[in-house]
């Protein structure tokens, strides 16, 4: 193209890229603006931008979208995550966890699912506390109770990525998933009681724990179990009982459960003789904190 009337080549162009960029932008509304980025949760020049880029097709620009926060995400991989939530799911229970009380679950008709608990990181504590990164969170938790597929599985990251991608874009920060326990009772005599401490709401907090017993199904061992999982949140124990200890050298006796001083007992008893008592042991725990806190 020779130049002419409009000047140079590179000024037509321009011109020409002008007109299409206007002509694009005429094709996106303020509902479609609204609608994206109520889904995407993607701010407004964003938004704005992927749905120009897509001339108006919705499904169009949420492709943009993904792409832009895979691109971003790559960029915030390396960025420490130190703060974030810790959630426990149980599908047993029958009330959650909120203002530090207390959820005991009982052997019964848990169909497929198990109970389970799961830590969410990201870099600061404003984004802890944001609603679509709790959402995350216990999305992710009911998908592992539903699942059950191995706490290896969780791990690999592969799990939940589109989402945690989708949050972390989002909300601007490297968001990470951590730890992750699974539990399933398996017998009549068993049953799981959970704690969270420090609850921002129902079964979400700075500690989680999930601790599994068996015993009489009595509602005096319902309470001691609500006690023992509180307890591990507190004491942050090592082991259950002594022989597990075996392959360290030297264990204090204050990072097994047993041994320890039962916190809610006015008569200095340990965990492990007020169990005894109670015809209770305990089989497993796990306890979780926000960073390994």
């Amino acid at each position: 193209m020779s130049a002419g009337y409009f000047g140079s080549v590179g000024v037509q162009r321009r011109f020409l890229a002008g007109i299409r960029k206007k002509w694009l932008s005429n094709l996106v509304t303020l509902d479609a603006i609204k609608e994206l980025r109520r889904i995407s949760g993607a701010g407004i020049a964003d938004v704005k931008a992927a749905l120009t880029l897509a001339g108006g097709d919705m499904e169009h620009a949420m492709e943009v979208l993904r792409a832009k926060g895979a691109e971003s995400l790559s960029n915030k991989a390396g960025r420490v995550t130190e703060q974030g939530l810790v959630a426990c799911f149980n599908p047993y229970a029958r009330s959650g966890i909120r203002n530090n009380e207390f959820t005991e679950v009982a052997a019964g008709d848990q169909g497929s699912r198990v109970a389970c608990i799961a830590e969410l990181r990201c870099e600061t504590d404003f984004v802890a506390r944001n609603e679509r990164f709790r959402a995350l969170l216990r999305e992710i938790v009911h998908r592992v109770s539903l699942q059950d597929a191995g706490e290896r599985a969780y791990a690999s990251e592969g799990f939940a990525s589109e989402y945690i991608a989708e949050t972390a874009a989002a909300l601007g920060e490297n968001i990470q998933l951590g730890t992750v326990h699974t539990m399933r009772i398996t017998n009549e005599s068993h049953h799981v009681a959970s704690y969270v401490h420090n609850a921002v709401e129902s079964d979400m907090g700075q500690i989680g724990v999930l601790v599994s017993l068996s015993g009489p199904q009595r509602e005096s061992t319902k309470q001691l179990s609500r006690h023992v999982a509180m307890h591990i949140a507190a004491m942050s124990p090592k082991y259950i009982r002594n022989e597990e200890a075996i392959d360290d050298c030297v264990v204090p006796e204050d990072m097994i459960l047993e041994s320890q001083v039962f916190v809610v007992d006015d008569h200095g008893r340990t965990v492990g003789d007020v169990l005894k008592q109670n015809d209770m042991s305990i089989l497993s725990f796990h306890r979780v904190a926000v960073a390994g806190r």
